[in-house]
């Protein structure tokens, strides 16, 4: 089955450079493209106190079968393997486990190409834990949904709310993007929102979210206003009830290409956007935006990159934020051998205090495609194993005032 959409992460063992992987994914990310036969652990992570969450990622080969979710469990001062998730339903190209987001007993799987509502419509799958086992509790997908709008490539969880991103909806112009918000009442999840750009344009790709209580950012980062794929991202508020859009952001120094907002992440204040085609140390190396909330003004406070910055580092491919700590994956480092940098807010501004890498590094295992953090731990997805496709999460823990690696979570 053909695919509308280039993603990168599952393209990236089907290319042979780290820039052909950028490059290909600006070109083809709203034409037809066939898959890539394997499978990866560590495609997408997830983390909650005391729980992190790895996405083992469909195997269109045929061999693997529908993509998992694998839950790890701290207990006695180690991550212990504790279930896995899964829905019957699932077929091998709904790409279950493409989008993953977790807060308090709630967690949040994307299926970017479900077809339930025609092909490649999307769903995501929400599970919710009770009695300490997690359990599936429900399906969303738009009221309107209709066949290639991909629902659910990214999600966000905050509370009672999710937040899910259809960046190929056409309701504004082709692959123009929405984003849906939906509440829990009592033990049902409503859809109570869909959001488009004030400004929406044909081809922006509006959908990349992350929520945080009454705030949400959502990042369109093919959008044109800068230059060719400059990228623009949009603050809402929940104002009376209703969601309402606030603010614009475009980086200071937006340039063609950067893909502002590639990823995003809001946490206490803080909205970090990724661009992993800015040239800051050059071609395709990455940066990653800081801004902050000031007076009821969102401020661009930092610019990020990483010290040992390089061409097609791709940094700023997956961020996670925790109130004053940033870590920025930059997968492409190093002959895709992958790398992700921690940030910490010292006096008011942002300094790099770690780059992590793995324990087994090698070239191409692409170490940093996605990280979350929380406050017991760091957790980093690296695509291929030692050769392989198999994948696997590292955990990192602050011990004696630094990150080091405490496990090495791989599939059972």
């Amino acid at each position: 089955m053909c695919r509308r959409t280039a993603v990168g992460r599952l393209a990236v063992l089907t290319l042979v450079t780290v820039s052909a992987l950028y490059s290909a994914e600006l070109r083809l990310r709203s034409k037809e493209q066939p898959r890539a036969s394997w499978s990866a652990f560590g495609g997408s992570v997830a983390a909650t106190s005391g729980f992190l969450f790895v996405a083992a990622n469909s195997d269109t080969s045929g061999k693997g079968g529908a993509g998992t979710v694998h839950l790890f469990e701290r207990r006695d001062s180690a991550w212990v393997h504790a279930g896995t998730l899964s829905v019957p339903e699932a077929t091998v190209e709904d790409d279950f486990g493409i989008s993953m987001a977790a807060d308090g007993a709630i967690l949040a799987v994307g299926a970017q190409y479900a077809d339930v509502h025609g092909e490649n419509s999307g769903v995501v799958y929400v599970f919710e834990r009770r009695r300490n086992t997690w359990h599936q509790a429900a399906v969303l997908s738009p009221g309107d949904a209709t066949p290639g709008d991909e629902f659910g490539l990214t999600v966000s969880v905050s509370g009672d709310t999710i937040a899910v991103g259809a960046r190929l909806e056409d309701s504004h112009g082709r692959d123009a993007g929405a984003t849906y918000l939906y509440q829990r009442r009592g033990r049902n999840w409503q859809q109570v929102a869909k959001l488009t750009a004030s400004d929406a344009a044909a081809g922006d790709l509006f959908g990349r979210v992350s929520l945080d209580n009454r705030m949400m950012v959502v990042s369109a980062d093919l959008n044109d206003d800068r230059g060719n794929a400059a990228g623009k991202a949009y603050a809402f508020e929940k104002r009376g009830g209703k969601w309402t859009e606030v603010a614009r952001f475009h980086a200071d120094d937006a340039a063609p290409g950067d893909e502002f907002g590639f990823s995003l992440v809001l946490r206490g204040g803080n909205a970090v956007f990724g661009a992993v085609g800015a040239d800051s140390h050059g071609r395709n190396s990455g940066a990653a935006y800081v801004f902050e909330r000031q007076h009821r003004q969102w401020v661009q406070t930092a610019r990020l990159t990483a010290s040992d910055g390089a061409t097609s580092q791709l940094f700023g491919f997956s961020v996670s934020a925790l109130a004053d700590l940033l870590v920025v994956g930059a997968p492409g480092d190093r002959n895709a051998t992958g790398a992700a940098y921690v940030f910490e807010r010292r006096a008011g501004a942002w300094t790099q205090t770690r780059k992590l890498g793995a324990s087994d590094a090698a070239p191409l295992r692409w170490f940093g495609n996605s990280v979350a953090a929380t406050d017991d731990a760091i957790v980093v997805g690296a695509l291929t194993d030692a050769g392989t496709h198999a994948g696997g999460a590292y955990v990192f823990e602050r011990r004696d005032g630094s990150w080091s690696e405490v496990a090495r979570l791989v599939r059972p």
